[in-house]
């Protein structure tokens, strides 16, 4: 993805198949990790230059405790 697309650069530090999803670990430009889930045909390799960008779309939150 482009510069100009919305979101922020970032660099896979970790990535993990699960199925029919992927885990991948990213660090943005400004330091902050973010783990993100994607589907597995979309492979990512360490050190792997992407673009981050939250997705809108429904999601549930519950507390930890």
């Amino acid at each position: 993805v482009g510069t100009e697309e919305p979101g922020m650069d970032a660099v896979v530090e970790a990535t993990t198949f699960l199925g029919s999803a992927r885990r991948s670990t990213v660090r943005t430009a400004d330091d902050v990790r973010v783990v993100v889930e994607h589907p597995s045909e979309q492979r990512l390799g360490l050190r792997d230059r992407v673009r981050v960008a939250l997705a809108v779309v429904p999601a549930t939150i519950r507390p930890i405790s």
